[in-house]
């Protein structure tokens, strides 16, 4: 969300909505739980190569979106920036503690509170049906309902339980609160790692993955789809509603497509993937040389008469 705001300092309108719909694709601090979490369970020591390959992702994902922006629809053209820096002074102690007594009571406040309230609505809407009848794992639960009809749209990734589904619904509030879903609906404890790798690994359970490309997948979508509710009201803040609007619907094509992909080479290994990869590249190159060698020799030299416009 901080970062958001720093797009507010841009005077090319273009610029600044182009910033503010790469943004959050950039991996967040409420984000990080998730992948230590669920990919320490699945990867173990391991994991650290998947969280720094999840960092660069959200950051190769980011660059590509504002290149293919300035490419398109979003052309700022030249840029020009200024900036005074203040002299510097060495803060005191007590500014020091100051600082980070408020920022971490601010913390606490709003973002604990955020997560007591959305894990409040989650268990209601976990244990209650539409009817609002008590069920209390023994009937079908409001999420529970809404995890099985939007399950199908998750087949592709690898996951479609109800309710792995429902927690992504429910870190749509707040990304914090995806984790402690996972954990509420598998009926484990925070912190026992063994007994959540056992739930998450049982077909009966009700945040079910069926291998570990389907984990890689889930980590890659956590990472790309919508941003959270503070985010989104400071994108449509920013940049207005209707913009807000095409960037969400964006930000969720790109997470599903990359989820997509990535789930699909996982299954086939590590090693087919890399020679899969190899062979695109090369494809990709070979078409771009037989195109320009074609050009150089049928296309326009450029001569001063035509200035590179007429056909040959």
């Amino acid at each position: 969300t901080s970062a958001l705001l720093t797009a507010r300092n841009m005077e090319n309108k273009n610029a600044k909505t182009k910033t503010a719909f790469a943004t959050p694709y950039t991996s967040c601090s409420a984000k990080f739980p998730i992948y230590a979490v669920l990919g320490g369970a699945f990867f173990g020591a391991n994991n650290v190569f998947v969280i720094l390959g999840l960092y660069v992702l959200g950051l190769a994902t980011a660059v590509f979106v504002s290149w293919l922006g300035e490419k398109t629809f979003l052309k700022s053209g030249g840029q020009s920036f200024i900036l005074e820096f203040p002299p510097y002074l060495a803060p005191s102690v007590k500014r020091i503690g100051s600082v980070l007594g408020s920022n971490t009571k601010d913390f606490l406040l709003r973002v604990g509170s955020i997560i007591v309230a959305t894990n409040v609505v989650v268990w209601v809407l976990a244990n209650f049906s539409f009817a609002f009848r008590y069920v209390g794992g023994q009937g079908e639960s409001i999420l529970q309902t809404l995890g099985r009809v939007l399950g199908f749209v998750f087949v592709p990734l690898g996951f479609s339980s109800w309710g792995i589904v429902s927690a992504l619904m429910a870190g749509l509030v707040a990304k914090e609160v995806v984790l402690s879903s996972v954990y509420m609906f598998s009926g484990v404890v925070e912190g026992d790692t063994n007994l959540l790798l056992s739930a998450l690994t049982n077909p009966a359970s009700p945040v079910y993955f069926s291998s570990t490309a389907a984990v890689l997948s889930f980590l890659v979508f956590c990472l790309l789809y919508f941003p959270c509710l503070s985010s989104v009201s400071v994108l449509a803040k920013e940049i207005g509603v209707k913009q807000t609007a095409i960037g969400c619907a964006v930000q969720f094509v790109v997470a599903y497509v990359v989820a997509f992909v990535v789930y699909r080479l996982a299954l086939i290994g590590f090693f087919n993937a890399l020679l899969l990869i190899c062979a695109v590249a090369i494809l990709t190159a070979g078409v771009v040389l037989v195109q320009k060698a074609i050009k150089n020799k049928y296309g326009c030299k450029g001569c001063p008469k035509c200035n590179g416009k007429c056909k040959k």
